[in-house]
């Protein structure tokens, strides 16, 4: 029904970072609660509000707190205002190893609008689809397939003075098999001089 509250959170860009725009959250989840906004709270001190409101307008309701903190704290903030069901699917939409790992560091990034998902791809470039593929075959993040594939292959060299390379054919065999292994001495050895060295009237030995 459109008279039942529905359940929101605000994000605030750059609210009390590095000693600016500092904005006290019991004044302003007050200053919320005063223009009808319900069932107000705020998360720790970095500008996240929960609240509650009839409106199904998270961008009326964004540039609502953004005229609020202006005419409370004198401050221009952007809000990004999302609904508990859209954050229902953010979260149902993630990766299954989302957040399994202690020892990285996840990220979500909330665009403010104009910014659409379009914009943010056309800006950074289309991701490389070997590489999506090997995320997907090993149940990884691209992110973590990166890392996998720069630790596992990352380390070639022409001669002690060349910076580290990725092995280009081991690249190849990895992304046909989508199978991290020691492809190195299948694609490095020079299978011609073994082939010199088995054929050979002397003893290996004794070189």
């Amino acid at each position: 029904m459109a008279n039942t509250p529905q359940r929101y959170v605000a994000l605030l860009r750059g609210v009390n970072v590095g000693g600016k725009s500092l904005i006290k959250m019991s004044d302003l989840s007050q200053g919320l609660t005063a223009m009808g906004f319900s069932e107000v709270s705020t998360y720790i001190q970095s500008g996240n509000v929960l609240f509650s409101s009839t409106s199904r307008n998270e961008q009326s309701l964004a540039s609502e707190i953004e005229r609020a903190i202006y005419d409370l704290f004198g401050l221009e903030v952007k809000a990004v205002v999302i609904s508990s069901r859209q954050l229902s699917e953010i979260v149902s939409a993630m990766p299954d190893k989302w957040g399994s790992d202690a020892s990285w560091k996840y990220n979500t990034l909330f665009l403010l609008p104009p910014c659409s998902q379009d914009d943010v791809l056309t800006a950074i470039g289309e991701l490389k689809p070997d590489i999506e593929r090997m995320a997907e075959a090993n149940d990884e993040t691209y992110e973590e397939a990166c890392l996998h594939l720069k630790r596992q292959y990352d380390g070639y060299h022409f001669s002690k003075a060349c910076a580290d390379i990725y092995n280009p054919f081991s690249l190849f065999n990895a992304f046909n098999s989508k199978e991290y292994k020691n492809y190195w001495f299948s694609t490095g050895t020079p299978t011609f001089l073994i082939d010199i060295l088995r054929h050979a009237d002397f003893d290996v030995r004794a070189l």
